[in-house]
């Protein structure tokens, strides 16, 4: 499994929650959670 599949089945799980940005800045879910 190498890292694309792993932020794919991420964003399948996490959908609604987290959008799985390549770096966890809080900028491109400002306002929301978990941001």
């Amino acid at each position: 499994m190498d890292l694309k599949q792993v932020r794919e089945t991420a964003r399948e799980k996490l959908k609604g929650y987290c959008r799985v940005c390549p770096v966890c800045d809080g900028r491109a879910c400002a306002g929301e959670v978990p941001g």
